[in-house]
């Protein structure tokens, strides 16, 4: 069977870790990216094409003509852009997307969704028995873009899967997320103020994010399904951890703050589904994972790229 699979924001962090586990499973990969690398992998065809522009879309899948699709592009993170109006503009050029791709007699889609969806304050989140109370536009526009997805997707007879992820990190992450953002400070001679030690979260490091993802859409899984560890660590482990690994525990100050109205104590995923419907685990610990983390950090030698707070 031709596997041909188009896959968005291929540029970004994500993405261009998934490409080579794509390429490994032998499929015929089309990224398309904002920013397509020098050196271009081998066995991928790129595209610096606009998703917002609904006819550069309908050009580009009548002449790939996928039969899988990753959709993973969206203008940046929950904590950036939460309550941003452009997220209704993601969520429009998603279903157009989605829409051109199903005309085009692609058979098996997967759109990324995010932790935001649900509500949170049941801690530990299940694709089904948890609700969902989005508290962000960020969050409604996820959640309205799976129901619609999904109605559509039934009724052209399209497998959809909507794959929630939650924490994840590794070398080359957003600088502005909690782990780099730690490292970077304490590498930087500086004191790191941890300010909800008591909290709960799920991490998994981006390697395993891209390995679980390919392997749901290897299997024959349809509908919404956890991307994450199923483990919770408390931030103060974290980033006592982060302390010893760069070698400045001495920096770190961690307190026990309440928190915002809209912060959870504890954002954990249920990953039953991942574990034991598909048949995937993690293969690489936090412990390990944030020691290659760190080593990669360290190894930026010039003071810049290190953050000042």
């Amino acid at each position: 069977m031709e596997k041909k699979v188009l896959i968005t924001a291929a540029d970004g962090f994500l993405g261009a870790h998934c490409l080579p586990v794509l390429a490994i499973n032998g499929y015929e990969i089309h990224a398309i990216g904002q920013k397509i690398p020098p050196t271009k992998t081998k066995g991928v065809c790129w595209y610096n094409i606009d998703l917002m522009q609904p006819a550069k879309i309908t050009q580009l899948i009548t002449e790939i003509r996928p039969t899988h699709l990753i959709h993973l592009a969206w203008s940046g993170s929950p904590n950036k852009i939460g309550d941003a109006p452009v997220n209704i503009r993601w969520m429009l050029s998603s279903l157009h997307l989605l829409q051109e791709f199903a005309d085009h007699n692609g058979t098996n889609a997967m759109i990324l969704g995010c932790y935001s969806e649900y509500d949170l304050a049941h801690g530990i989140c299940h694709e089904e028995s948890t609700a969902r109370r989005p508290t962000s536009l960020y969050g409604a526009c996820k959640h309205s873009l799976k129901l619609i997805c999904e109605a559509y997707a039934q009724q052209v007879g399209m497998r959809l899967v909507w794959g929630r992820l939650f924490g994840y990190y590794g070398p080359g992450n957003d600088s502005d997320m909690l782990i780099p953002s730690v490292i970077r400070t304490l590498l930087g001679n500086q004191k790191f103020i941890c300010s909800h030690g008591a909290f709960l979260r799920d991490y998994l490091y981006i390697d395993d994010v891209a390995a679980a993802m390919v392997a749901v859409m290897e299997s024959d899984y349809a509908g919404p399904i956890n991307i994450a560890s199923g483990k919770g660590i408390r931030i103060e482990e974290l980033v006592t951890i982060l302390g010893e690994l760069t070698g400045h525990p001495e920096l770190l100050e961690i307190r026990n703050d309440p928190g915002a109205l809209h912060d959870s104590p504890a954002i954990i995923a249920d990953t039953k589904k991942l574990n034991n419907v598909i048949g995937w685990t993690p293969k690489v610990s936090l412990e390990q994972g944030l020691k290659t983390t760190v080593e990669w950090w360290k190894s930026k030698s010039s003071s810049s790229e290190l953050v000042e707070h």
